[in-house]
């Protein structure tokens, strides 16, 4: 799986289900780049086209449950990645790291 796709996965997570142009712009890529990273993760039965209920022309872009499992499981391993590294950190230390990420993820938007 490409670097690509992981983040389609985690976008989708998040934000899904999107039409594709969204997908794409949230990923600071383009429509054609966002369109095959989902090609494969379709095929990969991670992600699934949907009809767009507010537009018969358009699809939107959605997790499969099988895309959930693996997404959970990869959030999952980073944690537990983490943990011995911020377990180290000092209380107050971890505390001044969680509210930095705060600030980072609500300045991404």
């Amino acid at each position: 799986m490409t670097s690509t796709q992981r983040l389609a996965l985690f976008e989708t997570l998040i934000g899904g289900p999107l039409r594709l142009s969204d997908l794409a712009e949230r990923m600071g890529i383009t429509a054609p780049t966002a369109s095959r990273a989902v090609d494969g993760l379709v095929d990969l039965g991670l992600l699934e086209r949907q009809p767009d209920p507010a537009d018969r022309r358009a699809v939107r872009i959605d997790l499969t449950e099988p895309g959930r499992i693996d997404v959970e499981g990869r959030k999952a391993r980073a944690a537990v990645a983490l943990e011995p590294a911020v377990g180290a950190l000092a209380a107050q230390d971890r505390a001044r790291l969680a509210a930095l990420l705060t600030r980072l993820a609500n300045a991404l938007g």
